[in-house]
């Protein structure tokens, strides 16, 4: 059996073993007996306690192996304490039993004794080919298989199986539970609901991947404190998401405190949030902020399809609504077209004459009184063709008004064709009245105009455009800085000729060759030279350039962490342009990811910073670079003329493709960058390689060598 079909069988058994079952409802056992007879589970259910006869009017027995021969078990659902665990699992596989869900807490997130029982039941498991899902966790079921193997106190509210077109699969086994309640709220129902645990088997990308496929899912949510296997989980979720169903995000655990500072800009500026972000981003997944926001985005993405949002019309009746929801598309970047003339001549015949017949439309107060005027004004609003989706806008304050506002927008939606959204400022009991007959129209209802319209963006995300990713080269294996500098170099970076010496009359004669030349202190071990003075720029003379040479020696002696040895590296000024960092770092959660932003010594104070996981396209990188306020100085400001903007795109490639092959490396920074006028290329003034064992930079102190490019 493999993998997926365990996984599977997981999800929608037709047999299951419930051992360490109770009658007791407040038991995560006794609630999932509970289900299995309220909703009619089909298949067998064999209930293995020592202490019951019966439960839930399933027979009892005491012990796995007293379960009758010829019992055929797809799956089975362990309740037993954490110690009991391998060896219950031990007997269950002995019966061939592939898919297991464990609900026990107290393995990895108990301490050093619980992750080895994780470790221990994850080789064990791995062994077999089983699927696993926990352990800490409450269950896996397929509601639209009539399966409610997640045993949330939520389900105790529902006389049938919640059934719909919308998955999730959450690491948090409570927020899972509120999740399908929260849903309910709004109409949203599930096709599979994962609560994943701590995935020591079994991880959130493999879920994906079965769910993903099912053609009954219409999106899939994901609540995720950790991903497990980061480029595992970006590629499965790109195929999904290419496959036709949307994957929607919702991740905790994204900022960098606690974690280790590291020594670089870099690393400064590109923090988890953001790694993460660019990752989910590059595999076609919504990335939301909130439960809300998540939420918000499943029941847009069920009801509309992937009918594009992109060009809103905004029925409103209130004008306020409309200057509102105005301001918040263009917040979110969706465009509010103008009206066709013949929209407008249609409308001055139905519509006040006080009113302004534009996008967003206000049809003036009380013109919905008139149901027959109400729905042709709509109508011929929503039909303009330069609209993709009408957005509507009410305060309907009673019941009554309310419910004939949503008879007839729902009648008007099905007439035309086209997508609506709908939004219902008022009292919760209206919006809970008014969304199902909107509902079975296609209409999804919100309850303020921000949320409604952010998820129009979510959406339009959704459906967008998928920057696909390419296979990972084999790297070569370099030693250090060196290595990384030569390797820069082979693949058509540029850095100016230059010295590195402790001798000061050959860093004179340098000069004489080089014309100006900056001078910049090189310690083992020393990444900011301009943070204890160790640079000088623009130095002519030999008196000059033999004076600042012993300044740097002693600032740098000072400096060197146990006597190490210090010299100045001599370096040809290079021609002006605009400053710009590049770096290649591994993030602990996402893997190797490249950032490029403003350079020099603002890099920090400015955060002007975009990044993405790696392997990147050229495409990626031209987008990074678009993303910062430093494209607008990059396509010519003012005096400025246009830099190459085309050499800055492969000096990023290029630092991206060799520096997860330097053995060692945990950072590649190239800081500054100068970006010459177009066609001039780009020259690289300094660069650092940090080492992934103690932050220190690698080789800084080199040998004397001198280096034409």
């Amino acid at each position: 059996m493999s993998k997926e079909d365990a996984i599977r069988r997981l999800l929608a058994p037709r047999s299951i073993a419930v051992v360490g079952a109770t009658p007791d409802p407040m038991t995560i056992s006794g609630r999932l007996l509970d289900s299995l007879r309220r909703f009619g589970f089909a298949g067998d259910v064999y209930p293995v306690s020592r202490d019951h006869q019966e439960i839930a009017g399933y027979r009892c027995f005491a012990h796995l192996d007293d379960l009758p021969e010829d019992a055929q078990l797809d799956a089975a659902f362990l309740a037993v304490p954490a110690e009991q665990v391998i060896e219950t699992a031990a007997t269950c596989l002995a019966r061939k039993v592939r898919a297991l869900t464990v609900v026990a807490g107290g393995f990895a997130e108990s301490g050093d004794a619980g992750r080895e029982m994780q470790a221990a039941l994850r080789t064990f498991a791995e062994v077999s080919g089983a699927a696993v899902c926990g352990p800490n966790c409450i269950g896996a079921g397929s509601f639209v298989d009539g399966y409610p193997g997640f045993a949330g106190t939520a389900l105790a509210g529902f006389d049938a199986l919640p059934e719909g077109s919308v998955a999730l699969i959450c690491q948090s086994g409570g927020l899972a539970n509120a999740l399908v309640a929260m849903a309910s709220g709004q109409g949203t129902a599930f096709t599979h609901v994962v609560s994943s645990g701590n995935e020591a088997v079994t991880a959130a990308h493999e879920y994906l991947e079965v769910i993903g496929r099912d053609e009954r899912t219409r999106c899939v949510l994901a609540y995720l404190e950790q991903l497990r296997e980061p480029e595992t989980f970006l590629e499965t979720a790109r195929r999904v998401v290419a496959g036709g169903t949307p994957v929607v995000v919702l991740k905790a655990g994204v900022t960098a405190e606690g974690r280790r500072a590291a020594a670089s800009h870099t690393a400064a500026l590109a923090g988890s949030a953001q790694v993460v972000a660019a990752g989910l981003r590059q595999a076609g997944v919504v990335q939301v902020e909130d439960v809300d926001d998540l939420l918000d985005a499943a029941q847009i993405l069920e009801l509309v399809g992937a009918r594009p949002l992109h060009r809103v019309g905004v029925f409103s009746q209130i004008g306020g609504g409309a200057a509102m929801a105005a301001d918040c598309l263009a917040h979110f970047g969706l465009a509010l077209p103008l009206l066709t003339d013949a929209t407008v001549g249609e409308l001055s015949q139905i519509v006040s004459r006080l009113a302004r017949i534009a996008n967003p439309l206000d049809p003036i107060a009380g013109f919905a009184r008139s149901r027959e005027r109400f729905r042709a004004g709509l109508a011929a609003f929503a039909r303009d063709p330069n609209l993709d989706v009408i957005l509507f806008i009410s305060v309907a304050g009673m019941r009554s008004y309310a419910d004939a506002l949503a008879e007839d927008l729902a009648a008007v939606a099905d007439e035309v064709g086209k997508p609506f959204v709908s939004v219902f400022m008022t009292a919760a009991d209206i919006v809970d009245a008014v969304r199902p007959p909107l509902r079975s129209s296609g209409v999804p209802v919100y309850p303020s105009i921000s949320r409604a319209v952010r998820a129009m963006a979510r959406h339009r995300d959704a459906h967008g455009v998928l920057a696909s990713l390419r296979p990972a080269g084999d790297a070569q294996p370099l030693a250090g800085r060196r290595d990384a500098r030569q390797a820069l170099v082979q693949h058509g970076v540029s850095f100016p000729r230059s010295v590195v010496t402790d001798d000061a009359a050959h860093a004179v004669e340098f000069a004489r060759a080089a014309g100006p030349v900056a001078l910049k202190v090189a310690v083992e071990g020393l990444v900011h030279k301009s943070d204890i003075g160790g640079v000088r720029l623009g130095v002519t003379g030999d008196e000059a350039v033999r004076a600042a040479v012993n300044e740097l020696l002693a600032i740098g002696l000072e400096a060197a962490p146990h006597g190490g040895k210090v010299q100045v590296e001599a370096q040809a000024m290079a021609r002006p342009g605009v400053e710009v960092i590049v770096g290649v770092r591994r993030d602990v959660e996402m893997g190797w990811y490249v950032c490029v932003g403003e350079g020099g010594v603002l890099a920090e104070f400015r955060q002007d910073i975009a990044c993405r996981v790696l392997p990147v396209h050229e495409r990626d990188v031209q987008a990074m670079v678009e993303e910062l306020h430093l494209a607008q100085l990059l396509v010519g400001f003012r005096n400025h003329p246009p830099a190459d903007v085309d050499a800055l795109v492969r000096t990023v490639l290029a630092v991206a493709s060799i520096a997860p092959g330097i053995d060692g490396l945990a950072e590649l920074e190239l800081n500054p960058v100068i970006v010459h006028e177009a066609g001039e290329g780009c020259t690289v003034v300094d660069f650092v390689a940090l080492s992934k064992e103690d932050g220190t930079a690698m080789d800084e102190a080199l040998p004397r060598y001198e280096m034409q490019v």
